[in-house]
């Protein structure tokens, strides 16, 4: 029998090249998710700011012992140009308390590098854009500055053919035809176009100096010596005649009229931010006698603590009322510091007559509170709440941030954490905005949606896993004109029912401001004195329940373009293949307002999560 031919040996292994090829493969492979899949990149600035973070400190305060970031991007890396200016303090946005660095009991904190996130490039090849999406762009008008690219990374609310009004903090949104060739009574364009779609994009302020490259980019007409032409035709009269009219109508939407642009659910709580966390009270204040944030009306409430009252225990059938009032300082003035730490006013006549003895100081409720010793009224009255936001709030090279206009916010979000001995109890969650004040009442397992005012009704009613004896994490938020309810961490659906118009306001002036005394009477914000400053949330209960972890959030607060005025309307049409896109951070944003819109083509892709640092990993919502 003839013996099988032996089986050839295999030739002997490079391990240089075996070593060459893995490289070249992962080197081939990492280049192909990024040119076609995912892509890191990282956050410079503070625009998107609380959702994203650019280079930051993360501060403690000495008072509160709040922890929140605060930007260090002109530290580390200024895109201004300018040199880079040291933050050397910081104000708290949950008690408003100034302090510096360099005291003995503040830790400095270090610089972090920005946030750290992924990117999906093909996803916008398979489905379009939503209103919501954070997204990563090439800016138009630098993609590409010293060779290096100039990426962009703003929150999406516009597509083509939309148009976007920012009013009071909150976007509208509307298709409104602008007819070419149509001219106004000169024989001028109304709403030009140019010839170059590639130009499509261009906005209001694109001349200003945000241009890296040399010469500046300059925009449509101005470089031909024609004057700057808007594409985005922010402000025409038509689209600001649709607003009204669409305001009188209460914002219903259909062809021509305005209606609220409303968030996800996942973007409200994403967006919100810090107002007050009632287990991180200002030690100083609560010594000095200022009253608590959180008071009960009567005796039926008893607080674990008479100066830290942080658990609220309620017995009794009736409905009692625990109410919040926004006490932070009001804005600090320049003061002259004279002989014997006495304070005086620059038109003082009496001032010091040697100059040495005297320098100019930075006077809040703060100071005067420890200069006097202990609280009196007008020391900490309660106010509006305001889109103050930490994160804007640094001291560069000892020289406070010029924060600019604070406006009032109504969209507000209040949790709690509510211990009740069984189903029979009533949990009543309370928020105000202008002249309405809207209620979530739990009990029985359900939870009913109420509007007071002068349009006072039952608006919807759901299931809640509240069916017995227990602690429950409760939410209740009224964001963009809709009523939004969590328990323990999972949302309620109520449908169209929870909506309401953001101009139930108009014209109640009129009607009521004799008879309430001026007190529920809307200011031009349509903010009141009863609602919005001496009870803006509130919590009431009946029954055995004790209330804690309270915390009062706001929704992000979208500014006007250029005035301080909020109660302003402004006005932007996107152009078919582009998107209107803003930062988080309004007050701090370079965005759609100013220069103008985002071309289809230079669209990268959509944030996703964020890896790096450590603290921050999870998914962007």
């Amino acid at each position: 029998m003839a013996q099988p031919s032996p089986t050839p040996k295999p030739p002997p292994k490079d391990a240089v090249r075996e070593v060459f090829e893995t490289i070249v493969f992962v080197v081939v492979l990492v280049l192909m998710l990024k040119l076609f899949i995912v892509e890191a990149f990282v956050i410079p600035t503070g625009s998107m700011a609380e959702t994203l973070y650019g280079y930051n400190k993360i501060a403690k305060c000495p008072q509160c012992e709040h922890l929140f970031p605060v930007n260090a991007s002109n530290e580390v890396d200024p895109s201004d140009g300018r040199a880079p200016r040291p933050v050397t303090g910081a104000c708290c946005p949950n008690c408003r308390y100034r302090f510096d660095f360099s005291n003995e009991d503040v830790l400095t904190p270090e610089n972090r590098s920005g946030d750290r996130v992924l990117v999906l490039k093909p996803l916008y090849n398979f489905e379009d854009p939503q209103p919501g999406d954070v997204v990563v762009f090439k800016f138009p008008v630098d993609p590409q500055a010293s060779h290096t690219a100039q990426n962009y990374i703003k929150r999406l609310w516009g597509r083509g053919g939309d148009t976007i009004a920012i009013h009071n903090g909150d976007l509208y949104v509307a298709k409104l035809d602008y007819p070419v060739g149509e001219r106004d009574s000169f024989g001028q364009l109304k709403y030009p176009r140019p010839d170059d779609e590639n130009r499509l994009w261009e906005g209001p302020d694109i001349d200003y100096p945000i241009s890296k490259t040399n010469p500046p980019y300059r925009s449509f007409g101005a470089e031909f010596g024609l004057g700057r032409w808007d594409f985005t035709y922010h402000n025409n009269k038509y689209s600001l005649d649709q607003f009204e009219a669409s305001r009188k109508a209460s914002f219903p939407g259909g062809p021509g009229l305005f209606e609220p642009l409303r968030k996800s659910d996942a973007n409200a709580l994403s967006m919100r931010r810090i107002v007050y966390d009632n287990d991180h009270q200002a030690k100083k204040l609560s010594s000095k006698g200022v009253p608590a944030r959180w008071t009960g009306e009567n005796a039926n409430w008893k607080s674990d603590s008479p100066k830290f009252p942080k658990a609220f225990a309620h017995s009794g059938g009736e409905v009692d009322w625990l109410r919040y009032q926004h006490r932070v300082s009001a804005p600090p003035t320049d003061k002259l510091l004279g002989p014997g730490n006495k304070l005086y006013d620059f038109e003082d006549k009496n001032l010091p007559e040697v100059a040495n003895e005297w320098r100019r100081v930075s006077v809040d409720d703060w100071v005067k509170l420890e200069a006097a010793g202990a609280w009196s009224e007008g020391l900490f009255p309660p106010g509006k709440i305001t889109n103050f936001l930490g994160y804007n709030g640094g001291v560069e090279n000892g020289v406070e941030s010029r924060l600019g206009t604070e406006f009032w916010v109504g969209d507000l979000m209040l949790e709690c954490t509510a211990k009740v001995s069984g189903p029979s109890d009533v949990v009543l969650l309370e928020l105000s905005r202008g002249v309405n004040r809207f209620q979530a009442k739990f009990t029985g397992g359900k939870v009913a949606l109420f509007r007071t005012g002068p349009n006072g009704k039952e608006m919807a009613t759901a299931d809640t896993s509240m069916t017995s004896s227990g602690s429950y994490n409760l939410r209740f938020a009224n964001f963009d004109g809709r009523l939004r309810v969590w328990v323990n961490g999972s949302s309620l659906n109520f449908g169209p029912a929870a909506d309401y118009s953001l101009a139930d306001a108009n014209g109640f002036a009129a009607a009521v401001g004799a008879l309430a005394g001026g007190v529920l009477a809307p200011r031009p914000d349509q903010s009141t004195l009863q609602n919005d400053v001496l009870a803006p949330a509130s919590v009431a209960v009946s029954g055995t329940v004790e209330i804690s972890k309270l915390v009062i959030w706001q929704d992000t607060f979208f500014t006007p373009s250029d005035s301080d005025i909020a109660e302003s309307v402004d006005t932007f049409y996107v152009q078919p293949k582009h998107y209107l896109c803003l930062g988080d951070n309004s007050g701090q944003s370079s965005d759609s307002r100013k220069w103008g819109l985002v071309p289809d083509r230079l669209m990268l892709g959509k944030a996703v999560f964020i890896f790096w640092p450590r603290q921050r990993i999870g998914f962007i919502r």
